[in-house]
């Protein structure tokens, strides 16, 4: 979601970027009408006057007075939109915590092996709250007390980015020390320890 708020963000600056550099050309070709009307009547009421010395200064002035202008603007919407759009779409983060994935991890309560490591990381959280089988390593969480937030909690693994397949992998053939950090939609795990 943090993503698509950049993207949003970013093609939002280039679509007002695009419009004041159409804005920009377009004043420029005034300018330059004026300043060419300026110059001939200047040019005929003083012949010893060079084009420089009349117009350039006043047109080149004003046009980098509105460049600093509109770049200004454009880096003030810019940090708006990041800094507001992106908070309010973002999934909050609650916390986290750290478990041992061991072999009492691996099997159902009912004993039967478990297939997948969001299964597994599941059943690290009913074996702490549940049944009181509990790692060195294990810490507490207060999200995964009942058997309903743990059917959600397996959801969010089984979700595209939750655990990497390098992670599962590990989860699913050995015993790693994992931290997940758990956010109100959505949990990211990783191994950190073997």
């Amino acid at each position: 979601m943090t993503r698509l708020c950049e993207r949003l963000a970013i093609d939002f600056v280039a679509a007002v970027v695009s419009m004041a550099g159409g804005w920009i050309a377009m004043h420029q070709l005034d300018e330059a009408t004026s300043a060419h009307a300026a110059y001939a009547s200047s040019r005929e009421d003083f012949p010893n006057r060079s084009k420089r010395s009349i117009i350039l200064p006043s047109v080149f002035g004003q046009e980098r007075l509105a460049m600093a202008y509109i770049r200004y603007c454009l880096v003030a919407a810019g940090f708006a939109v990041l800094s507001t759009a992106g908070p309010a779409m973002a999934d909050q983060f609650l916390g986290s915590y750290v478990a041992r994935i061991s072999g009492a991890d691996h099997h159902a309560s009912d004993g039967y092996p478990l297939d997948t490591a969001a299964q597994m990381v599941r059943q690290d959280r009913a074996n702490f709250h549940k049944f009181g089988v509990r790692d060195p390593e294990d810490d507490g969480d207060p999200w995964f007390r009942s058997a309903s937030s743990r059917a959600r909690f397996e959801q969010m693994l089984n979700r595209s980015g939750a655990i990497s397949s390098a992670a599962r992998r590990a989860i699913a053939n050995g015993q790693p020390l994992i931290e997940v950090d758990v956010y109100r939609n959505s949990v990211r795990v990783r191994v950190i320890g073997g």
